[in-house]
């Protein structure tokens, strides 16, 4: 709550999440399971793909707002994803 009595937002709030599309190598994150792709931990996509030292393209949504059990990048969950 805000001093006025009203529900509090984040700044954010409400805005539609914009896709971003990311091309690099697949890196190892420190938990089981964690894939990194540049600055952000991969969230879903097709696993046989997305594997350490694989060079793919991504696109997806950044979710800062997620948490997740590694805390490493920024997690982005994948819409797509290709070989590059």
């Amino acid at each position: 709550m805000d001093p006025d009595g009203r529900r509090a937002r984040r700044p954010d709030a409400g805005r539609v999440p914009s896709l971003v599309t990311v091309t690099g190598v697949v890196t190892a994150g420190v938990e089981a399971g964690c894939l990194l792709l540049g600055t952000y931990q991969l969230i879903g996509g097709p696993r046989e793909l997305l594997r350490a030292g694989r060079t793919v393209r991504v696109t997806g949504v950044p979710r800062p707002d997620l948490l997740t059990t590694a805390q490493q990048g920024t997690p982005l969950v994948v819409s797509t994803a290709e070989p590059a």
